[in-house]
């Protein structure tokens, strides 16, 4: 069990390296590359632009619905902490269709990229502030609220999809972290600050290029993720039979002895 959860957090670091080169260094590997001017990005193909976050893309932060209209079911309300794991997950706060219709700005379609403002100490990296999330299909139409931030694209040579992997690589991680900082018991970091990063802008062909290759392998983490994830389970599963058929004398334990006393005693006889 302790190798399968090694191999998952392995699998995990390959996944983000994997995101992280891909977006800052490209897929071919005999490019020119430049100095990017970036620290965290370091060199960058030749031929790629250097652009701030704020010239590609606004903002448009999520609205603080009162809870007086919260509901059991309706239009699905996202809070910073439902962004986990580059998705949306645990919702389970609704609004009436009527109130959402007000405010048409906020509501999310399927592909938008969003991000939390506020979160955990950056060293909790599953729920560290900034977590990063693109609105699955089954969220079209939801709404964030104010400590949510939605990116869009200004012009349509930026993909949503190679924002999103850019905002999840490990260069867009470190700038989060430096300029995100403490409040109360939790970590804060404004939509100015989220937006004055700089990151990679390829050709469009080279975005699309980037998506393709990188859905195609993260597919494949995911997939030995869940095999690995799936092992544990069985395992756990089996290890708790076995100390249930011991203790209730299914199985007879009387001539048993730890394989280490067994091989010492062979070691003395021979």
């Amino acid at each position: 069990i302790e190798k399968q959860h090694q191999l998952i957090e392995l699998l995990k670091e390959k996944r983000q390296a994997v995101i992280s080169h891909a977006v800052t260094k490209g897929l071919n590997p005999n490019v020119p590359m430049k100095d990017s001017g970036v620290e965290w990005l370091g060199q960058v193909p030749e031929h790629w632009g250097i652009t701030p976050l704020k010239h590609q893309v606004e903002t448009i932060n999520g609205f603080g619905f009162s809870s007086n209209d919260f509901c059991d079911e309706g239009v699905p309300f996202i809070r910073a902490g439902n962004i986990k794991q580059k998705s949306i997950n645990n919702v389970e706060i609704f609004l009436p269709q009527e109130i959402v219709n007000k405010y048409k700005r906020v509501i999310l379609s399927a592909g938008d990229v969003v991000i939390s403002m506020v979160g955990s100490d950056p060293t909790v990296k599953e729920s560290a502030v900034g977590q990063i999330g693109i609105i699955p299909t089954h969220f079209e139409g939801a709404v964030p609220n104010q400590n949510v931030v939605i990116l869009r694209e200004k012009k349509c040579n930026l993909l949503k999809k190679y924002l999103f992997y850019s905002l999840c690589s490990t260069a867009y991680r470190t700038h989060l972290d430096i300029f995100s900082h403490k409040l109360a018991n939790q970590a804060i970091i404004s939509s100015s600050l989220i937006m004055s990063a700089k990151f990679t802008m390829p050709r469009v062909d080279e975005q699309l290029e980037i998506i393709n290759y990188l859905d195609n392998q993260l597919l494949k983490f995911d997939q030995m993720m869940l095999k690995a994830e799936s092992a544990i389970q069985l395992m756990q599963e089996r290890r708790t039979a076995l100390i249930s058929a011991a203790v209730t004398g299914k199985i007879d334990v009387r001539h048993w002895q730890s394989p280490t006393v067994a091989e010492a005693h062979t070691e003395l006889s021979a």
